[in-house]
């Protein structure tokens, strides 16, 4: 951590604690009751977008909602 509380990485650069965490899901498999991570992202204090990552499920998606 550096002075202000962010978190350091690991070529010595300092990012910002992240405050907010969204996943979001789609279903697979073929009776649809399995569910897979399909986006991740991260924001800071200040709204600022720290990741945003589209995640491919291992299985084929069966429903999108």
């Amino acid at each position: 951590m550096d002075a202000r509380g962010n978190a350091a990485v690991s070529d010595g650069s300092a990012v910002a604690e992240p405050v907010a965490l969204d996943c979001e899901m789609v279903r697979v498999g073929p009776e649809k009751v399995r569910r897979a991570l399909a986006r991740v992202a991260m924001v800071d204090q200040n709204g600022e977008v720290l990741l945003d990552r589209w995640v491919r499920p291992e299985e084929p998606v069966t429903d999108y909602r």
